[in-house]
């Protein structure tokens, strides 16, 4: 029985409550909101994280976070934004479609985020680096080269972030100059033909400006391996840069001026075929490698696939002629069929071209002036710009049934202007300002399909799609925190957004010629060269904040609050011929939460816990079904309303100076509560990448070597539970429950100049699903699995 709202609101207060008073009675429970820390003999070093936009201490922040320092994130051996997924409770962080290229974030926070790159489509889970916001997920998965560290905020924080961070958010602070001259070598080699190289200077200019560069390439060869080519899909190959100048003009004003460039030349994403579909039994029925029908789980029967009825209409089983016969040793006219399923994570039978290859590029410069002792001005100004080509053989065959070619680009401009101060004797703690936003971003998605057969609107559907968007976004906001008393306080904040997106499209047939453009009542109409009116919609929302923690003792915090955000709404980004164009709604949240933050014994036990009831609404999501014409569509349609509740729980601790343990556990319920009847998807479905239990854990040892350095030891797991990785929970896009082992041995001298460090990940090589695409409206499911079992020896060297 699905429990009231109010019954489960209990809930998460018994379970905040009993948290709190097991810290209180028992000293045990620990929250760990960052993944390292030195030897000490007073406990762990305070963590001073930016999640409310000013610098605080983790323990004092009344806000669900993680935090991984850049010393932490060497040790675990993580080179980029997916390597901190397994170390963060409720987070499920991979590379987004593959269609979108390896290095797309798809991100999700308890259960909150977007799979898709494509605009409109907007990410639910914010991604900063150094507080400038990046749109698009496409080359959002940063690498980590010698950065101060990243936070994970979880939550909506749609006041002091604004839109499109409904789950929460994940920044990336980079490491400032320090106006001392000094410097960092590391070399790295591993297996998969791993070579890495990363430099950075710090260096004066003169007594009030100080420089910092940084250059990194990373190279690794892929772990999919194409059989017809050798072709190798998910290998590395980056260059990065990064430079940064801060001017003190005076005491009280500074300057940062910061640009960073990534050239990245890859191979496409590393996908394999995970199942058919047999369009010739009367209903979906999917086939493993061997030809044998998959059954479902829960009920053991025949696994029907959403939407099947499409493979009748549109599938054509005929042969296909196979033009790769005499490489792979087959005749001409083999068909599409399971013996193009390798049933080997890595390997694929795709001969397609297969591309993931990126340019990006930004500026910024923040303006800090702080006018009295009282009263601070911040300017945030950026530009970043994106060109990237990509390309995948979608159905991993030698047949040309789904081949993608994408040429994306994307600009953006960002202002943001801040004045913060303290207010009634040091009692009023606020922040205003406003933001404004402007994105320009066009994608010549360039989808092959089968030759004749579809046909929509006397065209055949050899169509290629060039979408153009352009978006405006204003904001202002409004956030304070009022000390009631010494131990208690309250905060509430507003932020007001107005959103405008204005959205092109134009068809070409390459055989024909002809240019199709998408009206706004979603006619098709041919013209010679002209373009029809764009789509346009505006969208405002008001993201309030409200919240109270108590400061029970020194080292125990309670507090309580309440947000809302919301996701930007839009078109589908995927129309074919003859289908509508009615733009879908934004998404909502409306987030309660409780928690408590401790620390006992000096610092070398620390304990943090939240739980949290989430009211899901207008859930954006892609569908596949027939139009009443009986034309494929792709809509991204709001399918309905859920409901999440669960908790994080991470704890860490330092029995002795020389002993760290670190654990995270995070718990996820969710439920639709209400679905559109045309969304295909049933009550018992759970959202996509969303697994119900998370938890990870580390144990760390150091031992002294004579009088010059330290060996640090250190091992850990990671296990996630049952995934689906689409929303119509099919069988073949489900990821069991499934652990992951890492672990490390690191010496270092004591001055800290030399560190030789050998790290090993997914030690036991474990096979596991990290995203897929359900095409079984073209008869089948590909599949993209997890790095495998790696290792690596580093040495740098600190000047």
């Amino acid at each position: 029985m699905t429990k009231s709202i109010w019954e489960k609101r209990g809930l998460y207060s018994t379970l905040a409550l009993m948290a709190s008073l097991t810290c209180l009675e028992q000293n045990t429970i620990a929250f760990a909101a960052e993944e390292d820390g030195k030897t000490a003999n007073v406990g762990f070093e305070e963590i001073v994280v930016t999640a409310r936009k000013r610098e605080e201490t983790l323990q004092n922040v009344p806000v669900s976070v993680t935090a991984f320092s850049g010393e932490g994130l060497e040790k675990r051996g993580i080179t980029n934004l997916q390597g901190i997924n397994n170390f963060t409770p409720n987070l499920e962080l991979s590379n987004g479609r593959p269609d979108g290229g390896g290095s797309a974030a798809q991100a999700y926070i308890r259960g909150i985020g977007q799979s898709d790159f494509l605009f409109p489509n907007d990410p639910g889970v914010g991604l900063y680096i150094d507080d400038v916001y990046l749109a698009r997920s496409v080359g959002g998965m940063l690498s980590l080269v010698d950065v101060e560290r990243v936070e994970v905020l979880r939550g909506p924080q749609g006041t002091l972030y604004g839109k499109n961070t409904i789950g929460g958010a994940i920044k990336v602070v980079t490491k400032k100059p320090t106006g001392e001259l000094g410097g960092k070598v590391k070399v790295t080699v591993g297996n998969y033909d791993q070579i890495d190289g990363a430099f950075s200077l710090d260096f004066p200019l003169t007594d009030n400006i100080a420089g910092r560069v940084q250059a990194a390439t990373l190279n690794k060869d892929g772990y999919v391996t194409r059989i017809a080519d050798g072709v190798d899909l998910g290998n590395v190959n980056k260059d990065l840069f990064r430079a940064d100048f801060v001017i003190e003009a005076s005491d009280d004003f500074s300057i940062h001026f910061a640009g960073d460039i990534q050239r990245q030349r890859q191979n496409g994403a590393p996908g394999t075929l995970l199942a058919i579909v047999d369009s010739t039994a009367g209903a979906a029925i999917l086939l493993d490698g061997a030809g044998n029908t998959v059954l479902n789980p829960v009920t053991n029967q025949p696994s029907v696939v959403p939407g099947s009825g499409l493979i009748e209409a549109f599938y054509n089983p005929v042969v296909i002629p196979n033009l790769w016969g005499p490489v792979l040793g087959l005749p001409a006219g083999s068909a599409f069929d399971g013996r193009w399923i390798t049933g080997n994570s890595s390997q694929s039978n795709g001969t397609a071209p297969a591309v993931d290859n990126n340019d990006i590029w930004g500026l910024s410069m923040i303006l800090d002036w702080t006018l009295s002792e009282t009263l601070s001005v911040k300017s945030i100004s950026a530009y970043r710009k994106i060109k990237a080509t990509f390309s995948r053989d979608g159905d991993h065959s030698p047949f040309p049934i789904v081949e993608t070619f994408n040429k994306f680009k994307q600009s953006q401009i960002s202002q943001e202007i801040q004045l913060s101060g303290v207010s009634f004797d040091g009692k009023l703690n606020w922040l205003a300002g406003i933001y404004g936003f402007h994105e320009s971003a066009s994608d010549n998605n360039n989808v092959k399909l089968i030759s004749g057969t579809f046909d929509i609107a006397g065209f055949e559907l050899d169509l290629v799609p060039l979408s153009s968007i352009k978006v405006d976004s204003l904001a202002g906001f409004l956030h304070g925190t009022y000390d009631v008393t010494e131990k208690l306080s309250v905060t509430a904040g507003l932020r007001y957004t107005y959103d405008k997106k204005k959205l092109s499209r134009t068809f070409t047939n390459p055989q024909s010629g002809y240019i199709i453009t998408m009206r706004e009542e979603g006619v098709a109409e041919s013209v010679d060269g002209r373009f029809g009116p764009p789509l346009e919609e505006s969208w405002s929302e008001f993201s309030p904040k409200f919240g109270v923690d108590y400061q029970a003792t020194e080292d125990l915090m309670l507090y309580a609050l309440y947000s809302r955000g919301f996701k930007s709404g839009g078109w589908s980004p995927r129309p074919q011929v003859g289908t509508e164009n009615d733009p879908y709604e934004p998404e909502t949240l409306n987030s309660f939460e409780v928690g408590t933050k401790s620390k006992w014994h000096d610092g070398r036990l620390i304990a943090n816990f939240s739980a949290f009831f989430n009211q899901y609404r207008n859930i954006q999501i892609t569908t596949v079904r027939s139009d009443p014409g009986g034309l494929l569509i792709l809509p991204v349609e709001n399918a309905g309303e859920a409901e999440l509740y669960g908790f994080e729980l991470e704890v860490k601790a330092m029995p002795t100076p020389e002993l760290q343990i670190h654990m995270g556990l995070g718990y996820l319920h969710n439920e639709y509560t209400d679905l559109d009847e045309t969304s295909g998807l049933l009550k018992s479905n759970k959202l996509a990448d969303a697994p119900e239990w998370t938890f990870n854990g580390s144990v760390q040892y150091a031992i002294p070597v004579g009088d010059n350095g330290e060996i640090s030891l250190r091992g850990g797991g990671a296990y996630k539970s049952k995934t689906y990785k689409d929303p119509f929970n099919t069988v073949p896009l489900t990821q069991e429950g499934y652990w992951l082992f890492d672990a490390g041995i690191t010496y270092e001298t004591l001055d800290g100049d030399w560190r030789v460090a050998l790290v090993g990940t997914n030690l036991a090589d474990k096979k596991y699903l990290s995203n897929g695409v359900d095409v079984s409206a073209f008869g089948y499911f590909e599949g993209y699995f997890g790095r495998p079992r790696e290792y690596f020896l580093s040495v740098t060297r600190n000047f």
